[in-house]
């Protein structure tokens, strides 16, 4: 799981951002794990780490 985050954090996010802001707009890339932004619940234990988001901390 931590090798999945430092991607999708890491380039994913980046690529994103650079992409979006390339293209005339203005982003920021957060991950929901930045300052516990996001707190999420898990679906169920046979799915793995899968969830919903149970809260927004802006």
């Amino acid at each position: 799981m931590e090798i999945v985050s430092m991607v999708l954090v890491g380039k994913v996010n980046k690529t994103l951002v650079s992409l979006i802001n390339k293209a005339g707009a203005t982003a920021v890339g957060l991950s929901g794990m930045d300052g516990k932004l996001l707190t999420a619940s898990p679906k169920s234990s046979d799915l793995g780490f899968v969830g919903e988001v149970a809260r927004v901390d802006p």
